[in-house]
């Protein structure tokens, strides 16, 4: 388990690092704040309440990317002024999401420190290019989350057109991605684009090149006692960082309320980061849900297998061909085994499984036979 032994926080213009009390882990830099900007109270409460805790970096979206119209889709430009203030009342650099080329062309002329493209804009290039456009030369730092898809290319292409446009401070977010099928968790985490994006980064910029990635939690976890588990996972991989959703009073909030925490909760939860967890049922929690999601996939996916073999059974039946074909089975058998070496599974585990399937399919086919012949 990754051991975290003193706090530091890591500044995005400067690569040095100095140590306080109650800071981000050691090497990890933190980006906090509410999901939505709400007010100007609002802001200025929770940025008091993080600054408190040694946050430096403060995120608040201003334009908010929703599934179906109606719903809260943020304040836009009146929240830069909001920004401002935090920016000068506490001296915390301050971040938002740019979903257009116009809200970065506003975000630019208010002095905003960072932003960041969310996961949406990520999965479509076009947008992507046109923000990139608006972006050029410029002095933030620019954070690309991943796509909502595990496509690690697609995040590569997204950090590209970026950093073709001139510009110098440029990181990833791990947000995970949209769940398939049921949903323990909030987003899959797709751990493994991690070093998937880390590999393609290097091949591109040379293996001295280092891209920063952030681990975002709360989109992940998507419930605010699930934190603690996927920061601890997180920090397994390595990443160099956290973006945490923080709220002055979480129950409340406009958007993603199950997912935010208080200041004082974000200092708890920073706290209990560095010493191991004796609590082992509440850290493998979430591995255990992706699990589920993992066995709840298989077993559709299986279902979903018999459908189509059910299918081909009858047009076998219909054209007067045999149901089974053994030619057909050594050649998917041999695929199989081959799939397995590629991943790294026992090749043999490989085969009888697949031998499970196919009889299980064969006898579907020919129950489906018998019972069109009754039809009949």
């Amino acid at each position: 388990m990754y051991r975290i032994n003193e706090y530091t926080t890591l500044d995005m213009d400067d690569s040095s690092a100095h140590s306080t009390l109650e800071e981000p882990p050691a090497s990890q830099m933190l980006v906090a704040g509410p999901c939505s900007a709400e007010s100007r109270e609002q802001l200025l409460e929770v940025a008091q309440g993080l600054k408190a805790q040694g946050v430096t970096h403060f995120r608040a979206a201003l334009w908010k990317p929703r599934t179906r119209p109606g719903s809260f889709e943020g304040v836009g430009v009146e929240g830069l002024a909001w920004l401002q203030e935090v920016q000068t009342s506490t001296g915390l650099k301050v971040g938002t999401e740019v979903c257009l080329p116009e809200q970065v062309e506003a975000v630019r002329a208010a002095g905003v420190d960072f932003v960041w493209i969310g996961a949406r804009t990520v999965s479509n290039p076009f947008m992507v290019e046109a923000i990139a456009e608006q972006l050029e030369g410029a002095t933030q730092t620019v954070l690309v989350k991943n796509p909502i898809s595990p496509d690690a290319p697609l995040w590569m292409g997204a950090l590209e057109r970026i950093k073709s446009r001139g510009v110098a401070q440029v990181m990833a977010i791990l947000r995970g991605c949209t769940p398939v099928y049921t949903k323990q968790l909030r987003n899959s985490p797709h751990w493994e684009m991690i070093a998937q994006l880390r590999a393609l980064y290097q091949k591109r910029y040379g293996a001295g090149g280092h891209l920063p990635i952030l681990l975002d939690p709360s989109h992940i976890a998507g419930r605010a006692d699930l934190l603690e588990a996927v920061c601890r996972t997180g920090l397994l991989y390595p990443i160099d960082g956290f973006m945490i959703e923080c709220h002055c009073d979480p129950e409340h909030a406009w958007t993603d309320a199950r997912q935010q925490i208080t200041p004082e909760q974000l200092r708890q939860l920073l706290k209990s980061l560095q010493h191991p967890s004796d609590d082992h049922e509440a850290m493998l929690r979430p591995m255990r849900y992706q699990l589920r999601d993992l066995d709840a996939a298989l077993v559709e996916l299986l279902a979903e297998r018999c459908k189509l073999t059910q299918t081909i059974g009858r047009y076998k039946t219909a054209n007067h061909l045999g149901l089974y074909q053994a030619e057909q089975r050594a050649t998917v058998e041999t695929h199989y085994i081959e799939l397995a070496t590629q991943y790294g599974l026992d090749p043999h585990w490989a085969a009888q499984l697949y031998n499970l399937i196919h009889d299980y399919s064969l006898r579907g086919q020919e129950a489906v036979d018998h019972e069109d012949d009754n039809n009949f």
